[in-house]
């Protein structure tokens, strides 16, 4: 355990972030998932919703840039 104050407030943030992270990532593993089932149509909502999705992982730093664009990639 951190014995300095700022250290202990750290591991405290790191869990409640990594928690709600997991969340998201779970979140979008489904859509992925539920993308690739439906295949692949230029404006299908399944599609557009994982994009939206991923692109939002990426922009908050939940997921690369580089495996958002593999996820995206892999369901197009």
């Amino acid at each position: 355990m951190a014995n300095i104050k700022s250290a202990q407030k750290k591991a405290r943030k790191d869990v409640r972030k990594s928690s709600a992270n997991k969340v998201y990532i779970g979140k979008i593993d489904k859509i992925v998932n539920t993308a690739r089932k439906v295949g692949y149509t230029p404006q299908s909502p399944e599609l557009n919703a994982a994009y939206s999705l991923i692109d939002k992982a990426s922009k908050r730093k939940i997921i690369s840039k580089q495996k958002a664009a593999r996820l995206k990639s892999s369901i197009s």
